[in-house]
């Protein structure tokens, strides 16, 4: 079932949609969306890093208001 799986996604790398797709930023994302589905580790670390840079921002500017 895995390897069916990956296979789609892999499928979903090569589609015509990305030639058709005009838009940068939304073809970048979604395409590390596709490596961290397709099991890609450094694309999933890069994300991880992303999403904790972002949450300790969050943090740290909602703590001085609540305080």
């Amino acid at each position: 079932a895995w390897e069916k799986w990956r296979g789609q996604v892999a499928k979903l790398d090569c589609s015509g949609f990305w030639l058709r797709c005009e838009h940068r930023q939304t073809t970048d994302g979604l395409k590390r969306l596709l490596q961290i589905l397709l099991g890609n580790v450094e694309s999933l670390a890069a994300a991880a890093c992303h999403w904790m840079e972002l949450f300790i921002a969050h943090i740290l500017y909602i703590r001085p208001l609540t305080m």
